[in-house]
């Protein structure tokens, strides 16, 4: 069965890609190009998953997920995609009611391996299996579960803090929150194991 994906992107140019980026996935892609026509679309239609730009015309992505949450009781994922990279802003996203980020310009590999995570879709046909911290970022958040998640690396131990789903602390290095967020995404994963 296909999931579908809602795309609120402005650049069509840009929305185009990434459903080129999404086309050997069982999904099924809608684009809406600002965030009005976004929350018009999620009335008619139920999503899996939706990919929010920042900044557009019209409502802009932190409008639209103020509003998404006003109006559904029960929201999918959304995963901010923007050029905006600054931590703040970022964090402002997560806060306001995202579920994870991917800073343009992303390859096709990260928007892959982040889509393939929340809707639960097996990045190796061969096994079936999902090991990554965009999966165990996913299950907390969805599940809305309170733990820490201890990411082993090369170079040190990290601990992503969750709280009812929430991300609340991340440390890696003697760096702290989307710092070490960054840095533990983009790090060469040995073990993950979540406790209590």
């Amino acid at each position: 069965m296909k999931k579908h994906i809602l795309i609120i992107e402005d650049d069509l140019l840009t929305a185009d890609l990434y459903g080129a980026f999404l086309t050997d996935l069982p999904v099924e892609v809608t684009i809406a190009t600002d965030g009005t026509e976004g929350i018009e679309k999620m009335e008619q239609h139920i999503y899996d998953l939706v990919l929010l730009d920042l900044e557009m015309p019209v409502m802009n992505g932190f409008e639209f997920l103020v509003v998404a949450a006003a109006q559904h009781t029960a929201l999918p994922p959304i995963i901010v995609c923007s050029g905006l990279s600054h931590k703040d802003v970022i964090a402002d996203a997560l806060v306001a009611g995202a579920s994870d980020y991917l800073i343009k310009p992303m390859t096709k590999a990260q928007m892959v391996q982040t889509v393939c995570a929340f809707l639960k879709i097996p990045t190796d046909p061969q096994t079936g299996n999902i090991s990554s911290l965009t999966e165990v970022n996913t299950n907390m958040v969805l599940t809305k579960k309170s733990g820490i998640v201890n990411v082993t690396t090369p170079h040190g131990i990290g601990h992503v803090t969750y709280q009812f789903g929430k991300l609340k602390q991340i440390s890696y290095n003697g760096k702290s929150g989307l710092e070490a967020l960054e840095q533990l995404k983009n790090a060469i994963v040995t073990k993950i194991t979540v406790s209590n």
